[in-house]
């Protein structure tokens, strides 16, 4: 279905760290700020990708 996010990009997403940006390195994530949350989602975007507006 077109409206799905494919898995195995979220898989791969989460694998590199990307699904954790703020949230604090004692909880697995990568302990960034909102402002690296508006890169990536700006990155996204500037690729192609539909989930920069999601």
């Amino acid at each position: 279905d077109a409206r799905l996010f494919p898995r195995e990009l979220f898989d791969r997403c989460g694998e590199l760290g990307f699904l954790g940006l703020k949230f604090p390195e004692q909880y697995g994530g990568q302990g960034g700020s909102y402002l690296h949350d508006a890169i990536w989602v700006e990155e996204l975007s500037r690729r192609g990708a539909s989930g920069g507006v999601a």
